[in-house]
């Protein structure tokens, strides 16, 4: 996984300058993003006593402590609140804090449609990444996982573009994103800089973070929450991390 922030002997200088021309109306980027996100994949055939899944986590998590596990739908859009909700047909508890790991997930499977899923804490509306299997028993598709990007950026705020699982709904499940100046957390960050909830209840959707100091020349870290905590107050339920670095867009 790619790791940003080195320094360039020459970064102090940059930073200098780049500070002293804030405000100069000079057109911000995000430039060299890293994401950080979950994702699993197959690590065994499923059979009829089970299968073996790999997990991969953002750098810093604690999968036993925080209460991470994996579970076993029967659809690919489980609907996992309300009154027309879908009961997984297994939920296993991560053991262990190592990551990359595997986990072992009972089920006598057949020829039918499964998701296997990674929730980041004690409810399943904290799901954050997925694995379809199709009729066949394989692996159909790259393993999905929320994805972030910024869209825009200015000297007071930042555009984020987020992606969902399918069928998860992140303004009912109180999703939100919290957004720090330099590398702060990810677990148990302090309080952000600023940060926003999620608006509405589409699984790809846009939303923008105000009341922040941006400055050409600095790192900035976005990390998306899932919730049900409370907004603004950071914990260990996040689904993905996104860091950059601000610069100064070329002039065309």
């Amino acid at each position: 996984m790619t790791q940003s922030g080195g320094r360039k002997p020459d970064s102090l200088a940059a930073d200098n300058r780049a500070i002293s021309a804030e405000g100069a109306g000079g057109q911000l980027i995000a430039s060299d993003p890293t994401l950080d996100n979950f994702c699993l994949q197959l690590h065994s055939t499923p059979d009829g006593q089970g299968v073996v899944v790999q997990y991969t986590g953002i750098p810093g998590n604690q999968p036993e402590s925080y209460h991470n596990s994996v579970a076993l739908w029967d659809s690919w859009s489980p609907v996992i609140d309300g009154p027309n909700k879908t009961p997984p047909l297994v939920v296993v508890p991560i053991s262990g804090n190592l990551q990359p790991s595997t986990v072992f997930v009972p089920w006598p499977f057949t020829g039918t449609d499964y998701l296997i899923t990674y929730q980041v804490g004690d409810s399943l509306t904290t799901m954050c990444a997925a694995l379809e299997l199709s009729l066949k028993l394989k692996a159909t598709v790259p393993p999905t996982a929320i994805s972030l990007s910024v869209s825009q950026l200015d000297a007071t705020s930042i555009t984020i573009v987020y992606n969902t699982l399918g069928g998860y709904l992140p303004k009912t499940y109180g999703n939100w994103v919290g957004v720090w100046q330099g590398f702060s957390g990810p677990y148990f960050a302090p309080t952000p800089d600023s940060w926003a909830p999620a608006g509405s209840d589409h699984t790809q959707d846009v939303l923008t973070v105000s009341n922040l100091r941006i400055i050409a020349g600095f790192d900035y870290r976005i990390i998306y929450f899932m919730g049900p905590q409370a907004d603004g107050v950071p914990g260990s339920n996040i689904g993905a991390v996104l860091t950059f670095k601000a610069t100064e867009a070329l002039a065309p």
